[in-house]
């Protein structure tokens, strides 16, 4: 199968993969092989005989194996870089072989941050604060680890470990009071959600962004498939700011409905104070434990299903052909609330954003790795 032409490779570490029955050596040092005139698959095939590379760009493809053979005698020794490329290859636990392309330049951001401290005591003052902003009377109801109130047509909930707010509105009949012609629009549903805020105090300074989506839909179900939508809300998202840092995590949520009407309010709005001043790591340094995570981990069942459809229309070809690929689009330096409340500092984080790509499907994903290491890992940050 080798022939004269082919390089003599140059690392002890020697992998092989299989592309339409040609073995390629794959080498850790920046070995470049070109296939011959008689093979033919598209145009550009470089880079040390391991990734299918059309035009430049990462491509899915037939014809590539799932699996790394290594010789006998060299155990597997992953992340592996691909020389001269922005390529790697991880196999996490039970997920066998994976592609990894850093699809952008590495973003450079100031050499130390501030961690922040979490304040939040839920105190008599506090909860009186919340019940007359909301602006329900009502019972105390027991409740394990948190302060209930039912009111007449209201609920609220304060969880006590960390301030957390819930209100709702109840007892609005069969979804007849949101009804889509008389329901505000997205846009609409802005501006109200907004002027409640203000109005009752529970606004914030520290605003990232507000975003207005759709809500909560209902739908009657008619014959022959049909359906008509009789129920339909907005919901308002409020995102935190700290330092010019967006905070992942902290957040308010507000759902209107008919007639304007806000039927639930969530809120998770801590106040910090400044804590100690720390270095973070490169966005480079976090990309690099990026690689040895299992970046499958929180997509399980959305790769499972995509692997599942590649099978049944494929069968045993599906071993034939190109791996899973994770695209890495973005990466920024945020502020992580997600565990705020258990570890009691607001730390800095990096945020990946990548594509899953299988075949001509993808899917986003997002992971949160710490930018300060030595304070211990995020949640996101599997042990």
């Amino acid at each position: 199968m080798y022939t004269s032409t082919m390089p003599t490779l140059l690392s002890s570490l020697f992998l092989v993969l299989c592309i339409s029955g040609i073995l390629l050596p794959v080498s850790a040092s920046s070995v470049m092989w070109l296939p011959t005139d008689s093979f033919q698959r598209g145009t550009n095939f470089v880079h040390s005989n391991l990734v299918l590379k059309l035009n430049g760009k990462i491509q899915p493809s037939e014809g590539i194996r799932e699996t790394l053979l290594p010789l006998p005698g060299h155990p597997r020794d992953f992340p592996i870089k691909v020389p001269d490329t922005n390529i790697s290859l991880i196999s996490p636990t039970g997920r066998g072989l994976i592609l990894v392309q850093m699809a952008i330049p590495y973003p450079t951001f100031s050499g130390t941050m501030m961690v922040y401290k979490d304040e939040m005591t839920v105190t008599d003052q506090y909860v009186a604060t919340v019940v007359r902003k909301v602006g329900i009377e009502g019972n105390h109801v027991e409740c394990e680890g948190c302060i209930h109130i039912r009111g007449k047509e209201s609920e609220l909930w304060i969880i006590n470990d960390t301030g957390i707010i819930n209100y709702d509105l109840t007892g609005r009949p069969n979804g007849l009071d949101d009804a889509p012609n008389i329901s505000p629009t997205i846009e609409e549903s802005k501006g109200i959600a907004l002027e409640y805020l203000e109005s009752t105090g529970l606004i914030e300074k520290e605003i990232e962004s507000v975003l207005a989506m759709s809500g909560e839909e209902g739908y009657h179900l008619g014959p022959n498939n049909t359906s008509t939508l009789i129920l339909r809300c907005s919901q308002v998202l409020l995102i935190r700011n700290l330092d010019g840092i967006r905070v992942v995590g902290d957040s308010i949520r507000v759902e209107v409905c008919g007639n304007g009407d806000i039927i639930e309010l969530d809120k998770d709005w801590p106040p910090y104070a400044p804590y100690k001043e720390y270095s973070i790591i490169s966005s480079r340094e976090a990309y690099d434990h990026f690689l040895e995570l299992d970046v499958v981990n929180y997509y399980e069942k959305v790769i499972g299903t995509m692997s599942r459809e590649r099978y049944l229309k494929y069968g045993e070809k599906t071993r034939e052909m190109m791996p899973l690929l994770v695209n890495v689009t973005g990466i920024d330096l945020v502020y992580y609330g997600g565990d705020t409340h258990k570890s009691g500092l607001l730390r800095p984080a990096y945020e990946f954003t990548y594509d899953f790509i299988l075949d001509n499907r993808t899917e986003q994903g997002r992971l949160y790795l710490p930018a300060v290491p030595e304070l211990g890992k995020l949640e996101e940050w599997p042990t």
